[in-house]
Formats: C-alpha cells, sequence, structure tokens
C-alpha cells in the first residue's frame, strides 16, 4: 500500500466534492466562497494528474503532494461552511447556523479520519496534521463570532451545550486517526514483509539509511541468513522528472556491479529485484561481524597490525573493482564490514556500491548521478570528488581508504572542522598531520608515510593502484603479526555469542 496510489484516490474524491461545494455555494450567492471551491478543484486535478504521470516522485515531493490534495480539500471545506454558517448568523437563523456548524465538524472529523487511516505515516507526522484539522470547526465558530458579534444567536454557536459533543467527537476522531496511523503502519510493514522476497522470511530489521532498511532474512528451504535491503519506490525519487527512473538504475546497477566482482572481500550478491508490494530489494550474504566505524566507536582505535591486516583486505576488494573500470566513491569504515566467515576471523568484506562509478562508461555516469553534486561523505571525499575539477579514478577510492586507516589507529577522522562544509575546505586546502601526532600508541615511520600519501592532495602524488598500496602495507614493519589466532581471541571476548 504506497503513498502515491492512495493519493490518486484521495485527489479525484476531493476534486469531485470540492466541485459540489463550488456549485452549491454559487447557487446559494456566495459567490467568493465558490471562487475559492473552483480553485481547489484545479489545485487538486492538477496535483492528481502528476500522480498519474509516468513518473517516481521522492518522498519530500509525495509529502509536498499529499498536503496540497488533503490541504486543498480541508480550505475548500473551511471556507464554503463559513459563507453557510456566516450567512445563517446574519440572517438570524440560530437552528440553521448552529446545524452547518456541526456540519462542518462532521465534514472536518471525516476528513482528518480518513487521513490518518488511509495515509502512510508515522503517528508524530499524524498528530501534526490531524490535531490542526480537528481545531478548525472550533476556529470557524469563533471567527463567525468576531464577525458577527451582536447577533445573540452568535453567542450560542460555541456554547458549552453545543461544543462539548463536537468536542468530544474529535476527540475520539482524532484517537482513530492516530490509532488507524499506526495499524496502518503494521499491516503495511507485514505486508511487506509478507511478499517482497519470495522465499525468504525476513526476522529482523538491522539497519536503516537513507535510501531504505536492511533486514536479517532466513531462507525457506535452506536455513540461511541472508541480508535484505529494501527500498521503498518513493525513496528513489528525485527533484526532476528523470531523477526516477535515474535512480531506478542506480539501484540495479548496484546490484549488478556487485555481482559481477569475485574478490573474496567483496560482499556477495545472492538475488534482486521488485518484491509483490512495489519494493525494491537485494538479498546478500549476512556478515556476522561489526563495521569498522562501530568497531572503532566502541572499542577504541585498533592496533596498527590489525589496521594494516584490515587494510591489505580492503585494497583487494578496490583492486578487483578497479580492474573492472569500477570506482567505489563511497569507502568509509561504515561500508567496510570485519566478520566471522567460518573459521577465519576479522575477514573484510567492502559492501554498498550504491555510487559506484564507470571509468569507461561516461554516459551512464551522467545519468545516473546527479550532475554538479558531489557523492560520498564529507568526512572520506576526496579533494578532487569535492572541487569536481578533474576525472574521478581509482586514486580517489585509494585516498577515502588513507582516511580509513587514519580513523583505525587514531580513532579520529582525518580532519574534524564543526561542520560538514568546513571539513569538505579542509579535504582540498589543509595538510593533515601524521597520525603518530595524534594516535596514543606509537605508529611506525613506515605506516606514517603510507597514510600521508595515501591523502596526497593531488592524485598523482598518492598511490598509483591498490595494488601498489597493498604492496606497501605488506612491506611495512608492524610490532608483530596480527594472526588469525590473535583475531579469534579478540572476537570470543568481545563478541561471544555468534
Amino acid at each position: 500500500m504506497a503513498l502515491q496510489p492512495l493519493l490518486r484516490g484521495a485527489g479525484i474524491v476531493f476534486a469531485f466534492l470540492s466541485a459540489v461545494l463550488a456549485v452549491r455555494d454559487f447557487l446559494a450567492g456566495a459567490t467568493a466562497a465558490g471562487i475559492v471551491s473552483s480553485v481547489s478543484v484545479v489545485a487538486l486535478a492538477g496535483a492528481t494528474a502528476l500522480l498519474f504521470a509516468r513518473r517516481m516522485f521522492s518522498l519530500r515531493q509525495l509529502r509536498g503532494l499529499e498536503l496540497m490534495t488533503f490541504g486543498a480539500m480541508g480550505v475548500s471545506l473551511a471556507v464554503s461552511h463559513y459563507a453557510r454558517i456566516l450567512t445563517a448568523t446574519t440572517a438570524g437563523n440560530a437552528a440553521a447556523a448552529t446545524s452547518y456548524w456541526h456540519e462542518a465538524a462532521l465534514h472536518f472529523l471525516l476528513l482528518l479520519v480518513a487521513y490518518g487511516i488511509l495515509v502512510p505515516n508515522t503517528w508524530r507526522r499524524a498528530v501534526f496534521i490531524v490535531l490542526p484539522t480537528a481545531a478548525i470547526p472550533f476556529v470557524l465558530g469563533l471567527f463567525v463570532r468576531s464577525q458577527n458579534p451582536e447577533a445573540s444567536l452568535v453567542s450560542g454557536l460555541v456554547s458549552t451545550a453545543t461544543t462539548m459533543p463536537v468536542l468530544v467527537a474529535m476527540t475520539v476522531g482524532v484517537a482513530v486517526a492516530i490509532l488507524g496511523t499506526l495499524l496502518t503502519s503494521k499491516y503495511r510493514a507485514g505486508y511487506m514483509r509478507a511478499s517482497m522476497a519470495g522465499m525468504y522470511d525476513l526476522v529482523e530489521k538491522i539497519g536503516t539509511g537513507g535510501m531504505g532498511e536492511v533486514w536479517l532474512a532466513r531462507h525457506h528451504l535452506l536455513s540461511r541468513p541472508a541480508a535484505i535491503k529494501l527500498i521503498r519506490p518513493e525513496l528513489l525519487g528525485g527533484s526532476d522528472g528523470d531523477s526516477g527512473a535515474r535512480a531506478l538504475r542506480r539501484f540495479e546497477r548496484e546490484a549488478q556491479v556487485t555481482a559481477k566482482l569475485r574478490s573474496p572481500h567483496t560482499v556477495e550478491l545472492y538475488d534482486f529485484g521488485l518484491s509483490q508490494s512495489g519494493v525494491f530489494y537485494y538479498v546478500m550474504e549476512y556478515l556476522d561481524g561489526l563495521d569498522l566505524a562501530t568497531l572503532v566507536e566502541r572499542f577504541g582505535p585498533v592496533p596498527v597490525e590489525r589496521a594494516v591486516h584490515f587494510l591489505l583486505q580492503a585494497c583487494d576488494a578496490l583492486g578487483d573493482a578497479h580492474d573492472h573500470s569500477l570506482i567505489h566513491r563511497d569507502i568509509k569504515p561504515a561500508n567496510i564490514h570485519a566478520c566471522r566467515m567460518g573459521i577465519k576471523y576479522d575477514f573484510i568484506k567492502v559492501l554498498d556500491f550504491g555510487i559506484v562509478k564507470q571509468q569507461k562508461d561516461q554516459e551512464e555516469s551522467q545519468t545516473t548521478t546527479a550532475e554538479g553534486t558531489a557523492t560520498g561523505t564529507p568526512a572520506y571525499m576526496s579533494p578532487e570528488v569535492i572541487t569536481g575539477t578533474q576525472p574521478i579514478d581509482a586514486r580517489s577510492d585509494l585516498y577515502s581508504l588513507g582516511c580509513v586507516g587514519y580513523w583505525l589507529v587514531t580513532g579520529r577522522p582525518l580532519f574534524e572542522s564543526g561542520t560538514p562544509l568546513g571539513v569538505l575546505v579542509e579535504h582540498v586546502k589543509t595538510e593533515p598531520s601524521p597520525a603518530s601526532q595524534r594516535a596514543e600508541v606509537p605508529i611506525p615511520p613506515e605506516l606514517d608515510r603510507i597514510l600521508l600519501k595515501c591523502v596526497a592532495k593531488k592524485p598523482d602524488d598518492r598511490f598509483q593502484s591498490a595494488r601498489e598500496l597493498a604492496d606497501a602495507l605488506a612491506a611495512c614493519p608492524v610490532p608483530e603479526n596480527w594472526t588469525n589466532a590473535r583475531a579469534e581471541q579478540w572476537w570470543k571476548l568481545h563478541q561471544p555469542q555468534s
């Protein structure tokens, strides 16, 4: 049950109702109210036409169309009922005025209940919408009183006798709307879990990102654990007409690119597709471990030999990608996982190829990444990615990997400005301090030089390939080797549960 089809239906129904209100207002002589209702019809028809267009909308755009749809109906109701109530009070018809006010309250009650039950939402956002909607009839009554204070019947329009039943009804309506939001959200989540990947059951959510959710899943027949990434269609949209198709191609490419890489240190892809409920998904191996961001945040900087062990494996994954003319462009600790794979510990997996770029396919890269925007994470972006002044190649990934190595041994990012923009400026202009000056443990001079070479401002001053970086790391002297036995001991001490 996606947001876009529901808004289409609401737009059609509301446009019809606003047209009915417009005709009624014109026939009753309420020209201004009729004009407002007519404008609402146009707004609703326009919003509905957009929703029927063959394009995807971002969640923000859909929320804007949602507010336009329900807001236009609310404005049409408010103006139309205000005109009728004011006319009745001016004519001294107390019974009609009270009846019209009750009718207005009923219509807004139905509107807020419909919003709460039909529109996919969080309960907090539902409260933010339905409470003001519930208050509109009372505001109308008070406004009529302010416009016609001399009519004795007006003072009774929002009296205790007339207000209490409406207040009780509105309170119940708000509760029903919020409860409906919770139940609808629960139903949609269950429907998504039941229909999205055929042979897999979703067990529990293990992560949330900007594009969707990651769930632990289990295959029906094999009982094999897997991680499933879910992306709702509305999150694939953007600010222009082609962005939905571009984002869809990006999703498909992430799966296709990941599938053709053969390094054991690249996350393995099992399947991808589109579920019955309209959710994009792909199924990948479940990683039993920690990403390097969490590992350092939870346990502090790692020993030099362990950092070298991690970086060597990441070089293997990047070297494979670069051999396929693919640039990852978002290498960061959160996208590198240290795992337990069988009897091997501290086995590195590189994942999230969502903004990977093909060096030899300029047309595809231009159609799948918005022009004029830098993609990546500020703390790990190379100067050329930030400025966009030169082509991006494998050396940009090596810059980011150098930032990861710096994080591993110091527990701090390469640059620590107070704002993301400040960090980007420092990547472009500021020479970094050697890791040895910021680390709490001794850093070999050779590793200092390797990391500083990785994060050189000019790509020509860096390592020219992942193999070259790997050779330098392999030759780097460390206090003692990081063996599988040491890694196993660490995991059993800090992460005893499988």
